[in-house]
């Protein structure tokens, strides 16, 4: 992988009947990142666009690459070599390795953050390793209802409140309230 600055970022390279040379984008999606990633000694990783890596030069080797996702090396996935029509250095492929990935049992997990009360925040989602929040637009009742279970809790209740739709959710000694109207959810615990 050429890069600038970090290591895990960059264009992706692959060593072909003993000539370095780049690989046109067309079809390379997360799947075959990942297989490129794990290749280069990392867990895993995604696409990067062409316009976040800088153009390449000499060969382009492959083309329509598709990967399974099972495959130890870029090599072992199917790919084409007719690259007349549409390929040049504009189209390289480029990678964002990650450098750790969290444990399969980590995938997923929910926190509530950002209070100094232990049961009462925003609520985060784990994915691919990094702690993030979950945008409330087309998150209702049931979503909330099964992040409150995942957490420990139980009942859901929608009620009006002020003219805003308010989601209480009750376990045996706490009530979350979520907010409707908060561009990211926040998960309040009284």
């Amino acid at each position: 992988m050429i890069s600038t600055s970090e290591t895990n970022k960059g264009r992706l390279e692959i060593n072909y009947k003993g000539e370095w040379g780049t690989i046109c984008h067309t079809r390379f999606d997360h799947v075959d990142a990942a297989v490129a990633c794990r290749q280069l000694g990392y867990c895993s990783g995604k696409a990067l666009p062409s316009n976040m890596v800088e153009n390449g030069q000499g060969t382009i080797w492959f083309d329509n690459v598709q990967c399974s996702g099972s495959e130890h090396k870029l090599i072992n996935c199917s790919f084409s070599l007719d690259l007349r029509e549409r390929c040049t250095h504009s189209y390289d492929v480029g990678l964002h390795c990650y450098l750790s990935c969290p444990a399969e049992e980590d995938e997923g997990l929910l926190r509530i953050i950002n209070s100094t009360v232990e049961n009462k925040g925003r609520l985060e989602i784990n994915y691919k390793g990094e702690w993030g929040t979950i945008c409330n637009a087309g998150f209702h009742h049931v979503n909330a209802a099964v992040a409150c279970r995942q957490l420990g809790y139980w009942c859901v209740l929608r009620i009006k409140q002020n003219h805003k739709y308010i989601h209480e959710f009750k376990s045996v000694d706490s009530t979350y309230f979520i907010p409707r109207s908060n561009m990211y959810h926040d998960l309040y615990v009284e």
